[in-house]
């Protein structure tokens, strides 16, 4: 198998696992895969009626559901961080395989 077809595997196999990197902050990342905005939180209902304490409580909501909305989207950067990392510890590593290589077949070393 020729070093280029390696070099790609070894991509295509790294981008393919979980990892966790150092990223500081909260992630939504779990076992069962990415899940949705919508399986984290539910989406406020307007009121039945408009007298005050269900127009309070509706407003309540709303400023949950944005707050909700802020830390997921938050968590969601935090992953996208913590996946480059790892991308590109394996791009480097990779790098660092076929350096040593062409070293050896260039030098004998």
């Amino acid at each position: 198998m020729r070093l280029q077809n390696v070099a790609l595997l070894v991509l295509l196999g790294a981008a393919g696992t979980m990892a966790f990197g150092y990223v500081i902050g909260s992630s939504n990342l779990g076992i069962m895969g990415y899940p949705s905005f919508e399986s984290k939180t539910s989406k406020p209902n307007k009121p039945y009626s408009k007298d005050e304490w269900a127009a309070n409580q509706y407003r309540s909501d709303v400023e949950r559901y944005v707050r909700e909305s802020k830390d997921y989207i938050e968590a969601a950067e935090n992953d996208i961080k913590r996946i480059k990392e790892e991308q590109s510890k394996a791009v480097d590593a990779a790098n660092a395989v076929v350096r040593e290589y062409n070293s050896y077949i260039r030098y004998g070393y």
